[in-house]
């Protein structure tokens, strides 16, 4: 199973880029404005600022593996973690799981790659989900009770989020709970867990503010650019208006949320008095500099590894 793992995650990684990429090319003759009006200097703070996440997101990697006796140098475990993008566009992004597999001297076993995995996801998603309550609150001041056909997918996601910060603060209490249950259903996936549980108590207020700086310099590199399209609104709105369309997204378990966050980020923009034509430009955009960008660079820092630095296996 391990042989061949990760060359079908890349292959599936590699289908859904590219179904991506002929959807945006055959739909690119519509989103000609973004190339004719985009500031170039906007661009390229919007790009500093999601490597931002890309860096602070591969720090909290490489504390975790040394949980697991695998110290890396930053440079190479930033190499390393930044290689795994290439996997991102799986269903769930479960691809990303296989990261801690990657290197070729030493590399985690699958249940505790899959055990620092989960802790991400974890991580991330508290993070998002605290990025996304002022707008959810916002949404929900501003929209009247008469709009409930539109908004049953606000109350399905305030209902989640609200589930994820009560486990996450009730966690002592469920732990032993949950512990006895899984045990006896699955020990393998209890012990993912476990693994996991003691990734985010290692260093819990570095981890959690590094999260939610890496994420919330996204919502930021979207702000720039809404500012850019000239669409009115707060840095904290674009930032928790993010965080709700990532999560949206995550929740369909496409590839990389493909469509989905598309979708929703489009949606409250519009919702939000912009324009259809600069709410597209501006999703367009951040996927391209969140997403695409991801990718790309993990494809380098993927073929650099393992066709040069020979330090990344595919077996």
């Amino acid at each position: 199973m391990k042989l061949q793992l990760k060359p079908w995650l890349l292959s599936v990684a590699l289908a859904a880029s590219l179904y991506g990429l002929v959807m945006w090319w055959v739909h690119q003759s519509d989103q000609a404005l973004i190339w004719s009006t985009l500031q170039l200097e906007v661009l390229a703070i919007a790009a500093l600022l999601c490597s931002v996440n890309y860096v602070l997101r591969g720090w909290r990697w490489q504390r975790w593996m040394v949980l697991y006796q695998r110290p890396l140098p930053l440079l190479q475990a930033l190499r390393f973690y930044v290689a795994g993008f290439v996997f991102t566009p799986t269903p769930g992004n479960v691809g990303e799981a296989v990261r801690g597999m990657l290197p070729r001297t030493s590399p985690l076993s699958a249940s505790e790659s899959w055990s620092i995995y989960a802790a991400e996801r974890l991580a991330d998603v508290m993070a998002l989900g605290l990025l996304a309550s002022p707008a959810l609150l916002l949404l929900f001041a501003e929209f009247p009770q008469t709009a409930w056909g539109v908004w049953d997918v606000w109350v399905l996601l305030a209902a989640f989020l609200a589930l994820v910060l009560g486990l996450w603060m009730l966690w002592p209490v469920i732990w032993p709970l949950l512990n006895t249950r899984v045990q006896k259903f699955s020990p393998k996936v209890m012990a993912v867990l476990d693994q996991a549980r003691k990734c985010l108590m290692s260093g819990s207020p570095v981890w959690a503010t590094s999260t939610l700086v890496a994420w919330g310099c996204q919502g930021a590199a979207l702000w720039f650019l809404c500012r850019d399209a000239q669409i009115q609104l707060g840095l904290i709105t674009c930032m928790g208006f993010y965080a709700l369309a990532m999560i949206g997204g995550a929740l369909s378990l496409l590839p990389a949320g493909l469509g989905g966050m598309e979708l929703i980020l489009t949606s409250l923009l519009v919702a939000h008095g912009a324009d259809v034509a600069a709410a597209a430009q501006v999703t367009v955009l951040i996927r391209l500099l969140t997403l695409w960008l991801a990718v790309a660079l993990g494809g380098v820092c993927f073929l650099y590894s393992s066709l040069i630095e020979k330090d990344i296996s595919l077996t």
